[in-house]
C-alpha cells in the first residue's frame, strides 16, 4: 500500500517521512522504509523538523493525541513535548510548521507561533505585532537571522527571534499557504499563485505566469528551479 505523504526531513542519509500519524525512515535514499513511529503522539504529522540530534514531528490537534513530538535517537523513540502549546481556552493547538535555528525552535500553528529554547521542553506564544486575525500560522522560513511566516493575513517577518514581527504585505495581503527562501529570492504561495520579493518581504511581485489553476499546496528551490506541489 503507498500512504500520502504530507512532510519530507532530511540529515546527512537519513530521510524521514511523515504518513498519517506515522513517521517512516530511510536510509538508502528513499528505496527503502522501516516504520520509526514508538511513542509518537503527535497526531496527523503536518511537519518534520530536524535540529542536531533532535527530531521533531508536528500534526493536528487530536483526542487523546497531537502537538509536537521529539525523538533524540534517529526516530527509534519518541516524546511529547507540549508543555505550553495551548490556546486561550486550554485547547491543544494543531501544528502546521516547524523551523529551528540555533537553540530556538519555532512552531507555527493555527493560534498563533510558539517559541521553545530548551528542545520542546517549555513554549512560549510569540505574536506581538502578528494582527488578530493573522494568527493561523501556514508556514515557517528562515533567512539568516530572519524567521519569515505565512499567514492567514499575509506574510511577518521577526529579527529578534520571534519577540516582535512586522507585517510584509506590500501586494500581498493575502492567505499565505507555504513559502520558500533561496539566497535574496523569497517565494510565497496563495491559492494558485506565487508571489517573490527580493527585499526581505519589503515588496512582492506576481510571479505566477505559466502555472495551471490548482491550489498550491507546497514550495521548495533547488539552486535556481521553483517546485510548486498541488
Amino acid at each position: 500500500t503507498v500512504l500520502n505523504v504530507e512532510a519530507l526531513a532530511s540529515d546527512g542519509t537519513n530521510l524521514f517521512a511523515g504518513c498519517g500519524s506515522q513517521v517512516f525512515l530511510s536510509t538508502n535514499n528513499g528505496n527503502s522504509w522501516t516504520l520509526a513511529s514508538t511513542g509518537l503522539q503527535a497526531g496527523w504529522i503536518n511537519t518534520i523538523a530536524i535540529n542536531g540530534n533532535n527530531i521533531f514531528a508536528g500534526g493536528n490537534r487530536t483526542s487523546p493525541n497531537g502537538g509536537i513530538s521529539l525523538s533524540v535517537n534517529n526516530g527509534l523513540s519518541w516524546s511529547d513535548v507540549n508543555n505550553g502549546l495551548t490556546n486561550a481556552i486550554d485547547t491543544m493547538v494543531t501544528i502546521n510548521s516547524i523551523v529551528a535555528s540555533g537553540n530556538n525552535v519555532f512552531a507555527g500553528t493555527d493560534r498563533g507561533i510558539f517559541i521553545s529554547t530548551n528542545n520542546g521542553g517549555l513554549w512560549t506564544a510569540m505574536n506581538n505585532g502578528i494582527g488578530l486575525w493573522s494568527h493561523y500560522i501556514s508556514s515557517l522560513a528562515l533567512k539568516g537571522d530572519t524567521i519569515f511566516a505565512g499567514t492567514s493575513g499575509g506574510v511577518y517577518s521577526s529579527g529578534d527571534s520571534g519577540l516582535n514581527w512586522t507585517p510584509d504585505t506590500n501586494g500581498l495581503n493575502v492567505q499565505i499557504i507555504a513559502l520558500a527562501i533561496s539566497g535574496n529570492n523569497i517565494f510565497a504561495a496563495s491559492g494558485a499563485e506565487i508571489f517573490l520579493s527580493v527585499d526581505d518581504g519589503d515588496n512582492w511581485t506576481n510571479i505566477s505566469s505559466g502555472l495551471p489553476l490548482n491550489q498550491i499546496t507546497s514550495l521548495t528551490v533547488n539552486r535556481d528551479t521553483v517546485f510548486a506541489g498541488t
